[in-house]
């Protein structure tokens, strides 16, 4: 997964539940975490779930 798509399952995710949207107001202050999970090389939003919630 790219930036992109990580940051639009964030967005998406964070409409559900709240650690989501601590998350992405993290991402906002600090724009290195994305760069730090795209690095993961995720291959879908289930494998950047069970990597965030692991």
């Amino acid at each position: 997964m790219d930036r992109n798509e990580i940051l639009k399952a964030i967005k998406d995710l964070a409409q559900a539940q709240g650690f989501y949207g601590r998350l992405l107001r993290a991402i906002e202050e600090d724009p290195t975490i994305l760069d730090q999970l795209e690095q993961q090389q995720f291959s879908d939003t289930v494998d950047l779930v069970l990597y965030l919630e692991s």
